[in-house]
């Protein structure tokens, strides 16, 4: 599994991506660093709830397993992610910015999605068994 990642400075503007995180979002690093909120990997209608989680996590009141998100790839496709933003601390020990690791879950959720509804229909299995022992033992 790839991790891309992405420094921000204080005022979150992208001051970096490795070559992951550009090959999941599409973008180049050159369409990257620079840009400030919204980002063009955000899609158009999660820009607001995209802006509150990134405020969420610059305040350190981020899940400690990171944030799902939808990410927009240049192609316009989507896909899941899972961020998590830390503190960029220099060698004197100021912030200086942020750090973001960010994979690509899409294929996990749908596993795990799967598996739910395997579940699922395997319960209902199960409580059907259950009725219709009690009705023939009647």
């Amino acid at each position: 599994m790839l991790t891309g990642m992405r420094a921000m400075d204080m005022d979150t503007r992208i001051t970096y991506v490795n070559p992951a995180f550009c090959a999941m979002t599409g973008f180049s690093e050159t369409d990257l660093v620079g840009r400030t909120p919204p980002y063009p990997f955000w899609p158009t209608d999660r820009r607001e709830e995209n802006a509150r989680l990134l405020q969420q996590e610059l305040q350190g009141r981020s899940p400690s397993g990171g944030v799902e998100v939808k990410i927009q790839r240049k192609d316009g496709s989507l896909f899941d992610a899972r961020v998590y933003v830390s503190p960029l601390v220099d060698t004197k020990g100021k912030q200086t910015g942020w750090m973001t690791s960010m994979t690509n879950i899409t294929e996990a959720k749908r596993v795990r999605d799967q598996l739910t509804a395997s579940h699922e229909r395997f319960t209902t299995v199960l409580e059907g068994l259950d009725a219709a022992v009690s009705v023939l033992s009647v």
